[in-house]
């Protein structure tokens, strides 16, 4: 608050998530109006509708997508791997001798 109300931020909410995204202030005009109506009136497929609407422009491949869900794949295997590698290991003790002297009946 106090950085807009200084003027060295422009604070942008987005209607649809309420989220609040913060700028440095430019020395360009605003862009027209008609410019930002058009702007937010464009609908962004999102995940496999947005692949889909790449491979059907011709923007990427199949084969490109494949090879990109591979890699996130595998990125996520060797995190996980590493998660697990990262902990501590338990240090076991010698063997030990099991009793059940409850069961002896005065042997």
């Amino acid at each position: 608050e106090k950085l807009i109300r200084e003027g060295r931020a422009v604070a942008i909410e987005r209607p649809d998530t309420r989220d609040r995204v913060l700028f440095a202030p430019t020395a360009a005009k605003q862009a027209p109006a008609g410019l930002r109506a058009a702007w937010a009136a464009v609908e962004v497929p999102r995940g496999d509708d947005l692949q889909a609407a790449l491979v059907q422009r011709k923007l990427l491949s199949k084969e490109e997508l494949e090879v990109r869900r591979a890699r996130k794949a595998a990125a996520i295997k060797a995190r996980e791997e590493a998660k697990r590698a990262a902990k501590p290991k338990r240090e076991r003790v010698g063997s030990r001798k099991i009793t059940n002297t409850h069961l002896d009946l005065g042997k």
